[in-house]
Parts: C-alpha cells; sequence; structure tokens
C-alpha cells in the first residue's frame, strides 16, 4: 500500500504493478479495482476501453486464416485489381424504377480505371465536322452470323492441385463479325490494344441512312419523281453554342 492508501499488486519481478485497488490511474476522481494491460490502466466492472485507448499495440498482425482461405482471398483479390469493379446499381434491368429523371447510355473508357462516361453527341463536343459518306453497297456486304462465345478460364479455386474455373460462353449469339465489317464499312470498327475488337453497333444505323437514302431514290426514279433534295446544311458550332 503506498502512501495515498493505493493497494498495489506487483508482479514476480516484484516493480511492474499489475492491478491498482483504490484512487483509479483509468479513471481519476473515481474508486475501484484496474489492471494494466499492457500500458493502458483499465477498469474493471466498466468495461469501456476503446481499441484507441489501447496502448502498446503492434503495427501489424500474423494472419488467422487457413491456406484455403488465403489463397481464395488472393485470388478474388488478384481478379478485383484486373477488372474494373461492377458500377452502383449495374445488375438493374433497363426495366428497373431506378430514380432520376435522366438517363444515358455508357462508354467504357480506356484510360487507367476503365472509366465510364456519358455517350455523347452535341454539337458542342465536336470539331471539324463534315460530311460522311458510305457506299450502300459496302453496307449491304455485311453477313449476319449466329455463333457461340468461346468459354473463359477464371482463377484457379483455393488448393494446390485444384484447376481453374471454367466459364461456359453464350449460345446461338446473333451479330457480325468485327474482321468482316472492317473489310467493308471500318469506320464502326473499334480496336482494343491495337488489334480488332468489337463493332459499334449503334453506328451501324447511321451507315443504313446511306442505303435508305439510295433506295429511295431508285424508287423515285421509277416512280418518274424527282430525287432527294440535297441534304440541309449543317449546325453551325459557334451559333449553336
Amino acid at each position: 500500500m503506498d502512501d495515498d492508501g493505493v493497494f498495489i499488486v506487483y508482479g514476480p519481478d516484484g516493480t511492474t504493478p499489475v492491478a491498482r485497488f483504490g484512487p483509479l490511474e483509468s479513471a481519476p476522481g473515481q474508486y475501484g479495482v484496474e489492471v494494466l494491460v499492457g500500458e493502458t490502466w483499465v477498469q474493471l466492472g466498466a468495461q469501456s476501453t476503446t481499441w484507441d485507448m489501447v496502448s502498446g499495440k503492434p503495427t501489424d498482425f500474423a494472419p488467422l486464416v487457413t491456406t484455403a482461405v488465403a489463397n481464395a482471398t488472393a485470388a478474388a483479390n488478384a481478379q478485383e485489381a484486373a477488372h474494373a469493379l461492377d458500377a452502383d446499381g449495374s445488375e438493374y434491368g433497363w426495366t428497373n424504377n431506378v430514380a432520376g429523371t435522366e438517363f444515358y447510355a455508357l462508354w467504357v473508357g480506356n484510360d487507367g480505371g476503365f472509366h465510364l462516361g456519358r455517350n455523347v453527341s452535341s454539337i458542342k463536343y465536336k470539331e471539324n465536322v463534315t460530311d460522311a459518306s458510305v457506299a450502300p453497297l459496302a453496307v449491304l456486304n455485311l453477313r449476319p452470323v449466329r455463333y457461340d462465345r468461346k468459354p473463359t478460364t477464371g482463377p484457379a479455386q483455393p488448393g494446390d492441385d485444384a484447376p481453374a474455373e471454367v466459364f461456359p460462353g453464350a449460345k446461338g449469339e446473333f451479330g457480325l463479325i468485327a474482321e468482316e465489317v472492317a473489310q467493308h464499312v471500318p469506320e464502326i470498327v473499334t480496336k482494343f490494344q491495337g488489334e480488332i475488337d468489337g463493332v459499334r453497333y449503334d453506328l451501324l444505323a447511321v451507315a443504313l441512312l446511306e442505303v435508305v437514302r439510295d433506295q429511295e431514290n431508285r424508287i423515285r426514279a421509277l416512280e418518274n419523281r424527282p430525287p432527294l433534295p440535297p441534304r440541309p446544311a449543317g449546325i453551325d458550332p459557334e451559333a449553336a453554342a
């Protein structure tokens, strides 16, 4: 017992206090029993110590998971790093009543984070605008096909001998082959890392305008009607701004 009437219990070395009874270090002005946890006095029965209050915490902790769990975590982290995360609400169908008053078609950029951006087409985003012509026969030479997508391989499952997971591709899809489209209408083909990769199906409708205009003039000629008038002049970007 010290001069202040505090009853102190020391550890095996006889000099390090491990418990106190009387006025509290952990709660000045109060009385009770407290024990030393690391370098922090903790009042028994109060149970009010938070993680931030504990001193002497290690800066790192040894993993407490099994090898299988660690492997699964590493595989998930690797897959997450290799792909952009799903956007909030991206699993919703287009008929879902999502909040908002306006809706946008989106692009995925090829910057470091594959960020999303609105698919805009206003004149205020464009410059050097000129008329573009597409040969109607080139568009009509495009070959619609049906195809099965190749299976893809996901990360290996936990375990040294576990094979990589294989995901089957969609069957009987309907579309075009990008390499064939590039031979006829290269304007609607996209590349990824320098190689032909996809088709801008949204621009196919623009190319079809030339087909419709050509056929309309052919019909007018058969009916002895004048051809379509020249296309109207474009919008002046400065006036639009």
